[in-house]
């Protein structure tokens, strides 16, 4: 089996690997939506404990990916920025479809874990703004009248002064 052969082989078993760990990692995404959108504390607790292993899963493959590609790059002469779409008329016919296969089956996955992740930053932002609304109705006070910090570490102050903090990374 010339070297190239085997390369492919392995770069379509880590891309099938690929695809089932995104697949995992956006199951565990939704099922800790699902436990913090029902306040459940105990599953969204394990439920982050089996987020950052699936993460961990899915940089060490995607590590491994680009490892392989840049190999296969290198013994086909390609140079510059490689993706495997760049790969595929380079190599023989009968390899190309299970790549081209395994290559959008991860693709796929990827989609569905950014979609999951787009969910979850919005859920996040919407607590955030209920939480907010919340303290402000029980306290009385209105956020836009508080004395505070920008994100410069800028002053502000509801009679227009500013100053500055003295440690701006505090």
């Amino acid at each position: 089996m010339p070297p190239c052969d085997k390369l492919v082989g392995d770069l379509i078993e880590v891309l099938h690997i690929e695809a089932k760990a995104m697949l995992d990692l956006q199951n565990v995404m939704a099922e800790n939506r699902a436990a913090f959108v029902a306040i459940q504390a105990s599953p969204l607790t394990s439920g982050l404990e089996a987020l950052e292993s699936s993460w961990e899963a899915v940089a060490s493959l995607e590590s491994k990916r680009e490892a392989l590609v840049a190999e296969l790059a290198s013994l086909l002469g390609l140079t510059g920025q490689v993706r495997i779409s760049s790969i595929l008329p380079e190599l023989p016919p009968h390899t190309v479809a299970e790549l081209r296969a395994a290559a959008n089956a991860a693709d796929e996955a990827s989609r569905r874990v950014r979609a999951e992740t787009t969910a979850g930053a919005r859920l996040l932002r919407l607590s955030r703004q209920a939480h907010e609304g919340v303290i402000r109705a029980l306290t009385g006070v209105d956020a836009q009248k508080h004395n505070g910090y920008d994100k410069n570490a800028q002053s502000i102050e509801s009679e227009g002064r500013s100053g500055r903090l003295v440690i701006g990374t505090a």
